[in-house]
């Protein structure tokens, strides 16, 4: 049952990992139906027009339609991130949660917060990994984080290629 889990946890990085490479990176349309962020974007706009529907038109509606685009990405990575830290929680809980934690009976929930201290580099210490699969899967929910921020600093960034 936990190496079930395990599985689905890495099933659930490669599905992030593909979708916000093809979302954010990729320079073309990606033809698959199914995808992730595209299932986000159809839900959450379904719900953010609703709302704007029940509004007069006028400019407080075109005002309140305009903060979809960049609240909706912020959600949308914020989404990706909950996920990921699940995954990797998952996987942690799969090859059988070693880890040294104030309470002595170590759990999901345990696994979820060593998961979620790691992933957003808070890192109290009070849940350390035991053995070496334990480190490497805490080590590999760091790298991806710190792999993200670096992305975003990219000194390419902004560089217009047709100059």
């Amino acid at each position: 049952m936990n190496m079930v889990a395990a599985i689905v946890g890495f099933l659930f990085i490669i599905v992030i990992l593909q979708d916000s490479f093809e979302a954010i990176v990729l320079p073309r349309r990606v033809s698959r139906r199914f995808r992730l962020s595209r299932m986000f974007y159809v839900w959450s706009w379904f719900l953010w027009s609703a709302l704007a529907r029940k509004m007069k038109p006028g400019n407080r509606r075109e005002m309140y339609l305009s903060y979809f685009g960049p609240l909706s990405l912020i959600l949308l990575l914020v989404v990706w991130a909950a996920i990921l830290i699940f995954a990797f929680a998952l996987m942690q809980w799969g090859w059988g949660s070693a880890f040294h934690a104030p309470e002595k009976q170590v759990t999901f929930w345990t696994d979820l917060y060593m998961s979620g201290t790691t992933f957003i580099t808070l890192g109290l210490g009070d849940v350390t990994p035991m053995d070496t699969v334990a480190r490497l899967l805490s080590r590999a929910t760091f790298i991806w984080l710190d792999f993200q921020n670096a992305s975003k600093k990219s000194p390419t960034k902004g560089i217009d290629p047709t100059r």
